[in-house]
């Protein structure tokens, strides 16, 4: 029976070795996608500085507007994913 029992505590190590590595892998594609998205949103958020300063219709105001209000949410929530792969990381640091 401690045969059986040795078995079983390596086969739990092992597996919970595994669940840590892929929970880790999982934590550096989060926060690599997101910095792959986040450079071409403040690109796109920075035309739409530009479009706002333009001489604009109110309904393409409105649309400009709106987009920057998209962008800014997309951002935030680009950030926070960030920030909770920094924690599980543990490498955030607060400022």
């Amino acid at each position: 029976q401690n045969i059986s029992e040795r078995e079983a505590l390596e086969m739990a190590n092992t597996i919970r070795a595994a669940a840590e590595a892929a929970s880790q892998a999982k934590t550096e594609q989060l926060g690599f996608l997101c910095h792959e998205i986040r450079n071409p949103l403040n690109g796109v958020m920075g035309n739409i500085a530009f479009l706002e300063d333009s001489d604009l219709s109110e309904e393409q105001m409105q649309l400009v507007q709106t987009t920057q209000q998209c962008c800014t949410q997309l951002m935030k929530i680009m950030n926070d994913v960030l920030d909770l792969s920094k924690i599980e990381e543990g490498k955030l640091s607060i400022e």
